[in-house]
């Protein structure tokens, strides 16, 4: 995931700000790389908001090479997402929110 932030920050950065919500799809592996949480912060000031759908269940978060412990105080929300149900709950939650 580091890696995806840093190549992220590097190419496309100018298009995230006040206006953007960030949405984060992935698992917050990081192969025991640096997990980037300078980044994180980072989109997270420059965007409107910082979700993440993370498919694992959440007592996987901070098992192994899980960074998800570290990214999720980051997150304006974060969602367990494993299928179109829970999805839907999670874009009903954020849509209620704004």
């Amino acid at each position: 995931m580091g890696n995806s932030l840093n190549s992220f920050y590097k190419n496309w950065l100018d298009a995230v700000d006040g206006r953007t919500t960030v949405v984060i799809l992935g698992d917050g592996r990081n192969n025991y790389n640096s997990p980037r949480i300078d980044l994180m912060k980072d989109l997270q000031r420059r965007a409107k908001k910082l979700v993440w759908f993370n498919p694992e269940h959440q007592g996987q978060w901070g098992s192994g090479d899980s960074d998800m412990l570290e990214y999720y105080p980051v997150c304006d929300s974060v969602s367990v997402v494993r299928n179109l149900a829970q999805l839907a709950t999670a874009v009903d939650r954020l849509l209620s929110d704004a």
